[in-house]
């Protein structure tokens, strides 16, 4: 009976060897699958996540490796950064060739206009009033000679016939003064014999003391209207003549243009300086002659000339008897001015004066 019960478990225990095996391997083949990918695995909770915040915040797990060693999320950060930094270089490249456009359109703009300026013509013969450009010399007459040319299209005239502005392109210098074919025909003095002729006048009025500096400057330079001369020129003898003839050709100059013709136009250097397109409109409207608003851009554009000094030199050759001549002689224009209701001198004119 014993044997029996001994054989029964024996046979029992062979079984259950038999049976482990096949109940055993399939969990370990799913622990073992399970150890080798569950980076990889979402779990329920992860997943209800993913469809909350997105696929970028799903899980906390670490990025999985490539085949080429980076992170899935670093290569796509790459990816956006070069993609970002191409549209940038895009944007930029376009600014760049729309200013590029631009400056070239305002060149050929620039010189349109500029060939606009450079069209001059003498007007058909006695189809202008004459009308005299008259200053001390030094006060910017060429100056104003040039703007009134470029502006109008109509050359200027002088009395003087000048070679050396007949060179510079005033080809209206040698032209007859009273032929009526000039805009204006510069003058620098008052004879009553010259002044009948002309029809009126724009007397350009300059700081008398910057005028005789400047006129002073061309007379020392043999004549050129452009040069500059030394310090040690403005003194002595020569220089206190100088002074004394030009206070009183200036004095002469306005007060008996204003007697011949209160209707004259008064222009002030100065101002031309400060508002050249307000002031060359005034000049023009004087001399009745329709303003082309493309002819006075160019003008504005190109408004510095030929004629124009440029001194560098910084000191007042002025002694204090001699601003107390020049001082008195304004007095008296602004008496002459007063009389005939113009505006007086600026009071810049006194001012101390630096050459």
């Amino acid at each position: 009976m014993a044997r029996m019960f001994c054989e029964e478990k024996f046979r029992s225990l062979v079984r259950l060897f038999w049976i482990l095996p096949l109940v055993t391997a399939p969990s370990l083949i799913m622990w073992g699958y399970y150890e080798a990918h569950r980076a990889n695995i979402v779990t329920y909770g992860e997943s209800r996540s993913l469809h909350q915040v997105g696929p970028m915040r799903a899980t906390n797990k670490p990025d999985v490796p490539r085949q080429d060693g980076l992170p899935e999320a670093q290569k796509v950060e790459e990816l956006e950064e070069k993609a970002r930094n191409l549209v940038q270089k895009i944007k930029k490249e376009k600014l760049l060739l729309a200013k590029l456009k631009g400056e070239r359109e305002g060149l050929l703009s620039i010189e349109v206009t500029t060939k606009i300026c450079e069209k001059k013509n003498l007007a058909p013969v006695g189809s202008r009033p004459t009308v005299s450009l008259v200053s001390l010399p030094g006060s910017g007459n060429t100056w104003v000679r040039h703007l009134l040319e470029s502006a109008s299209g109509i050359y200027t005239g002088s009395v003087y016939n000048d070679k050396r502005i007949f060179r510079a392109g005033f080809f209206g210098e040698y032209e007859n003064p009273w032929s009526g074919t000039v805009i204006v025909v510069k003058s620098h003095r008052f004879k009553p014999e010259v002044a009948q002729n002309f029809d009126s006048a724009i007397v350009l009025i300059r700081n008398p003391y910057k005028a005789m500096i400047s006129e002073y400057n061309r007379k020392l330079s043999g004549r050129n209207h452009t040069a500059v001369a030394n310090q040690t020129d403005f003194s002595g003898d020569e220089w206190q003549h100088f002074i004394h003839e030009q206070g009183e050709k200036w004095v002469g100059i306005i007060e008996k243009w204003l007697a011949k013709d209160p209707t004259v136009l008064i222009i002030y250097y100065e101002d031309v300086l400060r508002d050249t397109r307000t002031e060359l409109g005034k000049m023009l409207k004087f001399l009745d002659v329709d303003i082309d608003p493309a002819r006075m851009d160019c003008t504005i554009a190109n408004q510095e000339g030929s004629f124009h000094r440029n001194s560098t030199h910084q000191f007042d050759p002025f002694s204090l008897r001699d601003r107390k001549y020049v001082n008195q002689r304004m007095d008296h224009i602004n008496e002459v001015l007063s009389s005939y209701g113009k505006p007086a001198l600026p009071e810049e004119y006194r001012a101390e004066v630096l050459r």
